[in-house]
């Protein structure tokens, strides 16, 4: 199916031209295709300004049903597929925007009904307007089945220190800009940070969430893969100081240092 006759079937307002949503969040329909068998998947996501702006992020590496760049998290059809011909085979398309989530399930549950869902060309497994599907609860093959407290413990002992900081493959490398003198330091992950500075880990990744801010009235952190140049993140982080509340003190601050 063409982007056409896909739009034809969205009843709710939308627009063809990038409109940041009521949230501050680009709400996106977008379409995949794979190269190699030409199967079509059609889904919404929704990334922030930051992540829209700089084209990186999960802006960037987006595939759908969960599917972060070389991260397949997910247990659907959809899933297999990429796995089986390789992310590097799916191709993503932005169709169209809307005004919120709420309006971007409406139009994914117009596109991808029933008949998209049964047709062979689609390789959506259940009718939008809901959440992805998984395996989870009793889809899990393993539902059902529970630990001991002795195995528990045994996998406890066997688990502890044995992936914090830079040593868990899924850590979050950042960048950190100190606001007194644009000094920037690079690390392997939050808890790294937070460990040097004396914070609490959980802070550091909820700035990095709902970023960017100035943490602590002092610090800029974004994720390594959204920084671009020392000369862009000044500008992002003079820009940041403007719209906090704490902005005299961080300028006060700033000039005693």
């Amino acid at each position: 199916m063409n982007n056409v006759d896909i739009l034809s079937k969205v009843k709710v307002p939308f627009t063809k031209h990038p409109a940041l949503g009521e949230d501050g969040k680009y709400h996106i329909m977008y379409k995949t295709v794979c190269k190699l068998t030409g199967l079509i998947y059609v889904g919404v996501f929704a990334v922030s300004e930051h992540e829209f702006r700089l084209k990186k992020g999960k802006f960037k590496n987006y595939l759908g049903n969960g599917i972060n760049g070389n991260h397949i998290g997910n247990k659907t059809s959809y899933c297999d597929h990429v796995k089986k011909n390789g992310v590097g085979s799916i191709v993503r398309e932005d169709l169209i925007y809307f005004k919120n989530r709420h309006v971007a399930l409406a139009a994914e549950k117009d596109v991808v009904d029933e008949g998209w869902v049964n047709s062979d060309t689609n390789l959506n497994s259940c009718q939008g307007g809901g959440n992805p599907p998984t395996r989870s609860g009793s889809n899990n093959p393993n539902f059902g089945n529970y630990w001991n407290e002795d195995q528990k413990k045994a996998s406890s002992d066997r688990m502890k220190g044995r992936y914090i900081g830079s040593k868990n493959p899924n850590s979050l490398s950042i960048v950190c800009m100190d606001s007194f003198d644009f000094s920037m330091v690079e690390y392997s992950s939050c808890n790294d940070f937070a460990s040097e500075k004396g914070v609490n880990v959980e802070t550091v990744r909820t700035f990095i969430r709902k970023g960017p801010k100035v943490s602590f009235k002092r610090y800029l952190i974004i994720k390594k893969e959204d920084f671009s140049n020392k000369s862009e993140m000044i500008d992002l982080m003079n820009s940041v100081i403007k719209k906090s509340r704490f902005k005299k003190q961080i300028y006060a601050n700033r000039k005693k240092h």
